[in-house]
């Protein structure tokens, strides 16, 4: 996979070296051992106690070791058979960051609806320590039971989950942005079904929140500006993945960096290059966001208007309305954006410009009542009159006017804390989809030609998109790229073409394109959607990421990037490059200018622990770390060797049933008697079967060895017809030698 991307290449890098160190996991002490705490200890399952390392930087603070990956770059591999203790790792590193994230966050009022509903728990009974360094200061967090200490440098933070609304814990919100900085963002991806289910973790003992839900619940959220530092992915609901969802979310992710690849005539996706990308105008995806509870009683009072397929025109003839009244909420949020609604008889508000209106009063309006930055702060006795289901209701702002909706509250606290005025200068991902719409007004105006070609002739490809606006796309950079993308107001559809490379008659190389029309994403095998998706999942939340680095928000300058499962769909070339490919992403990118990254992947591939050397493998065994037991490096090393040697396959590299079948045979063959062949075989052997079988053997010193033997058993009193065998044997591995050739 070549990626381009021109992502301000001439940037300095800033130092931001960052790694794991080590998790030290401990018993539960003797005066613990209560029944409250009795199945504590399963949290290790067959884990024991001890410090496990993941790489060597502990006793290696050499730049070479640490930037053996690429600048600001840290790649690991945990390896060892199922049962072995890799997942039971990753859970007790996910658990400790999810207690730190508890007692820094859950002294206050919940950021958005679901994390009111789903709140943060701290798991109890928890005994760890995870150690981390970052720009070359190391930090600790300690779990004992209810008590944390999270230590950066010299800064030492304690909690007492159970006294954590003491006024001794409060922290007040910079003290809060402060800490998180000295921190890092984990960023999760295991798509195996039977990971992250909640009945799994339902029995675990957990503080907090008002319902009994499993503590995993609240990792999957979502629209919380980054700032509970774990995200869980792919996004679970009830412990099952809305596929349908991942490929919508996903396509939206890779349009900027499709484009920006076919520009500079590059690939993204091994195999393929991009061939179009179809937009389709689609209001209803907008319109289906509302309901008819949020128009006013006015629009109710019509029976035709009240019917479901009319509710779409209520929807916009209400909204048309409020844009005609100064004191509405929709005309003073279009206001500070510097719209102003003329009417039909202005002559250029079409409904397509009246759309892009109302997606930007939606977006304002879901933006506040979603996100922790824009969220509305009240004091606790205004809040408490709201209804409960406030973030809802909102919506109908979008129809009303000032003091009509909960008694201007809302209004308000808005106005007083400036939150339009924000929105307008905040050019983080919270409000890329508001900058796609203004943009797209910059350049759109409601000529028939391209009126029609975009919401009657569709669909319409990006570049006839990109001509009708009169955007030169190929110079843009990816982030620009982005907020020029078309608004949500557009569906799309990914077209890709499939290339091989052949020699010509010279023997020189080059891309031949394979099919006759183009290729719908969403027919690729499943092993490459699997692979898209990881990557561009990544690229999104880094991305992302970075865009809310402000001195007024919680930040995270380095990502660690936990894959669990991560060979999961891929063939052996996939594995092979996955590590290269990955890398490739982060630097091409530009990602690692500015943030710092640790890379920890579990596996059972050879092809992937080929890109570790020995010192960033932690190796398990029966539940121990057997580091010490370990010479051997994977470092570009024989596969058969890797997997003698790091994967613990004592048994050998044939399937069992092969194994089996061929000890039944070496017993056959060297059994005397008839009698005694029987006994020791569950196989029933004749010379038609065993020179089918042996046939069948892939390994040539193995079947030729079975061949004499089986000579030897079947010609032993005639050494004559042996030496005929043989020779007609010698004629026929000559002829297969002449047709390899």
């Amino acid at each position: 996979m070549n990626i381009l991307l021109d992502m301000n290449m001439n940037k300095q890098i800033i130092p931001r070296r960052f790694s794991l160190l080590s998790l030290t996991v401990k018993d539960v002490p003797d005066n613990y051992a209560t029944e409250q705490f009795f199945m504590r200890d399963s949290y290790k399952k067959n884990l024991k106690a001890g410090m496990y390392y993941f790489n060597a930087w502990h006793k290696d603070s050499s730049p070479y070791v640490q930037e053996f990956f690429g600048e600001n770059i840290s790649v690991q591999a945990i390896v060892g058979k199922n049962g072995s203790g890799k997942s039971t790792i990753m859970d007790l590193v996910i658990k400790t960051i999810n207690n730190f994230a508890f007692c820094l966050y859950e002294n206050e009022p919940k950021d958005n609806a679901l994390q009111e509903q789903f709140p943060l728990r701290y798991v109890r009974g928890l005994f760890v320590e995870l150690r981390f360094t970052k720009e070359n200061v190391e930090g600790v967090i300690r779990c004992s039971d209810r008590y944390l200490e999270y230590q950066y440098g010299e800064k030492v933070y304690n909690w007492d989950v159970l006294d954590y609304r003491k006024k001794e814990h409060e922290l007040s919100k910079r003290e809060k942005i402060d800490i998180a900085r000295t921190f890092f963002y984990s960023l999760v991806i295991n798509y195996s079904i039977h990971s992250f289910n909640e009945e799994v973790y339902e029995k675990d003992y957990c503080y907090g929140g008002e319902t009994n839900h499993p503590w995993i619940k609240a990792l999957f959220h979502k629209n919380d500006g980054y700032r509970i530092p774990l995200n869980l992915n792919p996004y679970r609901s009830e412990a099952s993945i809305n596929m349908i969802h991942e490929n919508q979310l996903n396509d939206s992710r890779l349009q900027a960096i499709l484009i920006t690849s076919e520009a500079n005539q590059q690939q993204f996706i091994d195999g393929y290059r991009l061939s179009s990308i179809d937009y389709y105008y689609n209001p209803d995806h907008l319109l289906d966001k509302f309901s008819i509870n949020d128009l006013p009683p006015s629009a109710l009072s019509d029976d035709k208007l009240r019917e479901a397929d009319m509710r779409h025109a209520a929807i916009l003839k209400c909204f048309k309305a409020a844009l005609k009244s100064r004191n509405s909420y929709a005309f003073k949020i279009l206001e500070h954006y510097g719209y102003c609604y003329a009417g039909e008889e202005g002559g250029m508000e079409d409904d397509l410009r009246v759309y892009c209106y109302l997606y930007i009063v939606y977006k304002v309006l879901n933006i506040v009542a979603t996100y922790p930055s824009y969220r509305l702060t009240m004091s606790k006795d205004s809040f408490s009159q709201l209804p409960k289901d406030w973030e809802k209701s909102i919506m109908r702002m979008a129809f009303a006017s000032e003091g009509t909706v909960m008694k201007g509250r809302i209004w308000e606290v808005m106005k007083d804390e400036k939150v339009l005025e924000r929105l307008v200068q905040d050019n983080s991902h919270i409000t890329l989809k508001i900058r796609q719409v203004r943009n797209f007004l910059k350049k759109y105006h409601p000529r028939p030609i391209v009126t029609d070609a975009l919401t009657k002739d569709g669909p319409i490809d990006y570049r006839t998109y990109f001509a009708h606006l009169g955007v030169k796309y190929e110079f843009l950079s990816l982030d620009m790229l982005m907020s020029w993308l078309p608004p949500a107001l557009f569906s799309l559809e990914i077209l890709l073409d499939k290339y091989v490379q052949k020699k010509d008659a010279n023997g020189d190389k080059s891309l031949v394109k394979q099919n006759a029309r183009p290729i719908p994403i969403r027919s690729l095998s499943s092993g490459e959607l699997q692979y898209i998706h990881t990557l561009s999942t990544i690229v999104y939340h880094v991305k992302n990421l970075q865009s809310v680095d402000s001195p007024g928000r919680e930040s995270y300058n380095c990502i660690n990037l936990m894959m669990d499962e991560i060979e999961m769909c891929f063939h052996p070339d996939y594995q092979r490059t996955l590590v290269n490919k990955l890398l490739f992403s982060i630097t091409s990118l530009g990602l690692n200018k500015t943030c710092g990254f640790n890379i920890i992947m579990a596996t059972h591939s050879p092809f992937i622990l080929s890109d570790v050397p020995k010192d960033n493998v932690l190796y398990l065994k029966d539940g121990e770390c057997v580091n010490d037991e370990i010479t051997f490096s994977p470092f570009a090393a024989n596969v058969n060797d890797t997997l003698h040697q790091s994967f613990f396959l004592d048994n050998g590299f044939i399937g069992e049933f092969a194994k089996k079948r061929i000890r039944s045979l070496c017993d056959y063959l060297e059994s005397d008697s008839i009698a005694k062949r029987r006994d020791i075989s569950e196989f029933e052997w004749t010379d038609e079967t065993i020179e089918r079988f042996i046939a069948e053997i892939g390994d040539p010193l193995m079947r030729e060895s079975l061949y004499m033997a089986w000579a030897r058993k079947r010609f032993k009193n005639d050494k004559f017809a042996e030496y005929r065998w043989h020779c007609q044997r010698l004629e026929e591995l000559k002829s297969e030698a002449d047709k390899t050739d």
